[in-house]
């Protein structure tokens, strides 16, 4: 059971996580797209892809500036994929994954901090969205196999490890998590904490036989390894690991949204598809045209809000140029 200490220090490790990520966003927003332009092209990440007989994509970006290695597991499975009366169901499975399992009893986060995982800045941890839930660990190399294995029993054994005892602990940090990260926020929106409540354990074993498949999966190392390593790796953990790609569809909630957005924008229902077929037909090349032409500052919006006395001194200090500021209105602040 993941004591208070340790989530006290996930919480702190949450922080400086949301810190860094906003400081990167205007890194890339307001630095990263004057670069770009200058340039005249993106910076290209260099990476190999192996998938293995089972449908799980391994994905291997070689960086040997440190003996480290950043494993990042990602399922394709979200919130769209809860059931009616359930919302919220994805983000508290995010949490079970951490709750040990069969061989590996106790907190996971104990094993990866052992391993030499650093909680304190963000180096491990998981996320999840309407499309998407993800794990991720870094590690010395050398402790890589561990990690793996570690990997391949939670996938495994997790139903036979969940008891009440987690389900009801990790359901009160779920909802704790609404309260601090959603309603004390500005336009908070999250699932209601009567939905969190009940969801049983039948219902977590379910969803973790539906929708956690290697077919659905892709495995991410970046580090100090080899693709021939980390592949050799990954069968030796995974390669056994059934059940092909799990079903996708879209939430009911979100496809009415969607056809919402097309009817008040006054569009026909054929735009849904279209969209659909753009989207797949989208090269990388498309892509970086497009982050090259809009990535600038004089395309960009930052949306804050908070008292702008406290704000504004921050933003000018930023040396951005023309900085317009705008209240809630669409109005420069100060104007009526």
């Amino acid at each position: 059971m993941i004591t208070l200490k340790t989530v006290k220090r996930m919480e702190a490790s949450k922080r400086i996580r949301r810190l860094a990520a906003l400081l990167a966003l205007l890194f890339f927003v307001f630095a990263g797209g004057q670069i770009a332009a200058q340039n005249g092209a993106l910076p290209k990440v260099e990476f190999e892809k192996y998938t293995l007989a089972n449908g799980l994509q391994v994905i291997l970006h070689v960086d040997r500036k440190l003996p480290m290695v950043h494993v990042n597991q990602w399922f394709h499975a979200g919130s769209k994929n809860e059931k009616p009366g359930r919302t919220g169901f994805a983000h508290l499975f995010e949490h079970m994954m951490f709750q040990g399992s069969k061989n590996a009893p106790g907190e996971y986060v104990s094993y990866v901090e052992n391993a030499g995982a650093n909680i304190f800045e963000g180096g491990v941890n998981g996320t999840t969205n309407n499309d998407r839930t993800n794990y991720f660990v870094t590690v010395p190399s050398a402790n890589l196999e561990l990690i793996l294995w570690l990997e391949s029993d939670r996938l495994a054994t997790l139903p036979e490890a969940l008891t009440q005892v987690k389900l009801d602990n990790q359901r009160d940090v779920v909802k704790n998590e609404r309260r601090q990260g959603l309603e004390n926020q500005p336009y908070g929106r999250a699932a209601l904490p009567g939905a969190v409540q009940q969801i049983t354990r039948a219902d977590v074993a379910k969803f973790h036989e539906t929708y956690w498949k290697p077919g659905s999966s892709a495995l991410i190392f970046v580090g100090e390894v080899t693709l021939a390593e980390a592949t050799e790796l990954a069968k030796r953990a995974l390669g056994d690991w059934s059940g092909g790609a799990a079903q996708q569809f879209e939430a009911h909630g979100r496809i009415a949204r969607q056809i919402a957005e097309l009817w008040a924008a006054g569009l026909p229902m054929s735009e849904l598809q279209k969209e659909n077929d753009e989207t797949e037909k989208a090269t990388l090349a498309a892509v970086n045209a497009s982050a090259q032409k809009y990535a600038a500052p004089n395309q960009s919006t930052l949306l804050l809000v908070g008292d702008l006395s406290k704000i504004e001194a921050g933003i000018r200090e930023l040396n951005l140029g023309e900085v317009v500021i705008l209240n809630t209105e669409g109005k420069p602040a100060g104007k009526k």
